[in-house]
């Protein structure tokens, strides 16, 4: 079997050309027979053509056209290098009035974040020493410090990553925190208010099953109480760019998250199970919570325009595309699907799913820039 080391599309064994984005060959020569057909360059060739072709389909949603054209080394580069503490402290300065950077300043290229790298591994050596001192040394005053490092590890250092990746620069950590806070509490609570207007099924609160309706309706429910926070922020900011979007509907998520999953940590320390309940929601919630408002978060603000908001933008079918992949996404993460018996193999499917839709919509905010930085100097 015979790939383009360009695509990635199935060729022929005696093509020159790739039938599909028309590039040349390389033809294989008693040096290079054996590199060629090495299994491993054909499966990195299938899975960029598998992203292409899904970012480009997801893509005609954003109001661009073609793949998204991403290197994910030269994004994740920084993260190996060594950065001072000055470093840090410069990102966590940005947003400020001070520190906002002019619009023709604003890069349009792909973000380098790292600093998120560095907080997640300080809650890790936080909650690696809280586990000897409660599980080990068997004391019980560390275990709510053992939760909290638990459920906010994964959620507030992917926070960080949109942080860095807003190339505005224009929202200050202060406001991202207040936003992390206030819109995970209040979403909760808006969940619970709702939930009491559409509560589930009965199987669900006698035996703890959850039927394919009750999947449904907590995808439903749950995503539209961020969404009432998300509204009520985006409104407060007058919020026009696309990544800022993303970046108030990743605090909201992961508010949510950290806080839920605190609650089921807790509510497992009796059974003995919180250590795999940590692990398994705490490691997941990068595409659970966090990732569906996010995503919710850029649709909305993609579909504003730089205008104020109106509920007729609820409406527009670009954001329904958005909102509703994500209903879909939580209600299949909270049923149990016949065909993929494996928890982690659909959680990895589905986690891949929503980071694809983030990717997109930060391209298009990316290009949102571009086309706002023209359309200024031709003015």
């Amino acid at each position: 079997m015979k790939f383009c080391h360009h695509c990635g599309n199935q060729l022929s064994e005696h093509a020159k050309f790739c039938g599909s984005c028309g590039n040349a060959l390389v033809l294989p020569t008693q040096g290079n027979t054996e590199n060629i057909h090495q299994p491993e360059v054909a499966y990195s060739s299938i899975s960029k053509s598998v992203f292409q072709t899904a970012t480009e389909k997801i893509n005609k949603y954003t109001g661009e056209t073609g793949s998204v054209d991403i290197q994910f080394k030269d994004l994740f580069s920084e993260v190996s290098k060594p950065h001072s503490n000055e470093e840090a402290e410069e990102i966590f300065s940005i947003g400020t009035r001070a520190t906002t950077p002019k619009l023709e300043d604003v890069s349009d290229s792909w973000a380098k974040p790292w600093l998120f790298s560095r907080i997640f591994m300080m809650f890790a050596i936080g909650f690696a020493g809280l586990y000897y001192a409660v599980v080990d040394l068997e004391s019980g005053y560390a275990i709510p410090g053992l939760i909290f490092f638990g459920a906010f590890a994964v959620p507030f250092s992917t926070l960080i990553f949109f942080f860095e990746s807003n190339m505005y620069q224009n929202i200050s950590i202060y406001e991202t925190i207040k936003i992390f806070f206030i819109g995970g509490v209040f979403s909760i609570v808006i969940t619970l208010l709702l939930y009491e207007m559409f509560p589930l099924s009965l199987d669900s609160y006698y035996y703890g099953v959850l039927t394919t309706s009750d999947a449904i309706l907590i995808g439903l429910v749950e995503e539209a109480g961020k969404l009432l926070l998300l509204i009520y922020f985006v409104k407060k900011y007058n919020t026009k760019y696309i990544l800022n979007g993303l970046l108030i509907g990743a605090a909201i998520g992961a508010g949510f998250a950290a806080f839920e999953t605190s609650g089921y940590i807790l509510e497992n320390m009796m059974y003995g199970e919180f250590l795999a309940v940590t692990f398994l929601r705490g490691i997941s919630s990068i595409g659970s919570h966090l990732a569906w408002t996010a995503i919710v978060g850029g649709a909305l603000v993609m579909v504003k325009s730089g205008g104020d908001f109106t509920f007729s933008h609820l409406a527009n079918q670009r954001f329904l595309f958005f909102f509703g992949s994500s209903i879909a996404l939580h209600a299949v993460w909270d049923m149990e699907v016949p065909f993929v018996s494996n928890v982690y193999i659909k959680l990895a499917i589905l986690i891949t799913l929503a980071w694809l839709e983030i990717l997109t919509l930060m391209n298009a905010g990316l290009r949102e820039i571009t086309t706002i930085k023209t359309t200024k100097l031709n003015v």
